[in-house]
């Protein structure tokens, strides 16, 4: 005789059923959130691995800037107080100056030429003028007349910025090249320093970059 179930016993069958899957519930729900706390920790921690932006540029170290004066050489005067770089290939003879006299008394002067033997080899002359910057510029303006143009500025390497003005004079024309003389005087308070081109379409012939020297001798005289 078959036996039915009583209602106890379904009754505990369906308890049962239900609190396993409740188990179940339970369990998946717990793994979902652990995994959840993983993957999120795991993205907080790694690195991105896109395109990284570019660093910025390293500025060049103290002390490695390119020597604007390369291939010359440093001349200073201690007396008076001045220097200057004059390129390799040329040399500084300083001229004895016994009594300055004349409306431009020259108190000190040195010859810049070039290495040669050479009748005419000067390149440029320095002179100290005994004699106040202003009155200086204004003879030297009146004596170079309407051939000449001038360039008046200062010059942090003077002491105290001073001025310079810087005179070009265009010369009657002897040589197949351009012809000009450059004349820059410098402030100096009482006295008047002086850096002058000369033999300008001789030496421009001898040495085609000879006014690019002659301007970077001018730009690196610097006054104490």
């Amino acid at each position: 005789m078959k036996k039915h179930p009583t209602p106890n016993q379904l009754g505990f069958g369906a308890v049962g059923i239900l609190a396993a899957v409740v188990l179940v519930v339970a369990i998946a729900g717990v793994g979902y959130l652990v995994f959840k706390k993983s993957s999120d920790t795991r993205s907080a921690t790694t690195p991105s691995v896109g395109p990284s932006p570019d660093p910025s540029p390293t500025p060049p170290a103290p002390g490695n800037e390119p020597n604007p004066y390369e291939g010359m050489t440093k001349y200073t005067n201690d007396k008076y107080g001045f220097s200057f770089y004059y390129p390799n290939e040329w040399k500084v003879e300083e001229v004895s100056v016994e009594e300055p006299s004349g409306s431009l008394p020259t108190e000190f002067a040195a010859n810049i030429n070039f290495n040669t033997t050479e009748k005419y080899k000067g390149a440029a002359t320095f002179e100290i003028v005994d004699k106040g910057y202003d009155a200086v510029v204004s003879q030297y303006a009146q004596q170079y007349g309407d051939n000449s143009s001038a360039k008046v500025g200062k010059s942090e390497a003077l002491v105290g910025g001073k001025a310079v003005t810087h005179f070009t004079i265009n010369l009657p024309k002897t040589q197949p090249v351009p012809s000009k003389l450059e004349h820059v005087l410098f402030d100096a308070g009482n006295k008047t320093y002086s850096l002058r081109s000369i033999n300008e379409e001789l030496n421009v012939q001898r040495d085609p970059t000879y006014w690019d020297k002659f301007e970077k001798m001018q730009t690196s005289v610097e006054l104490r």
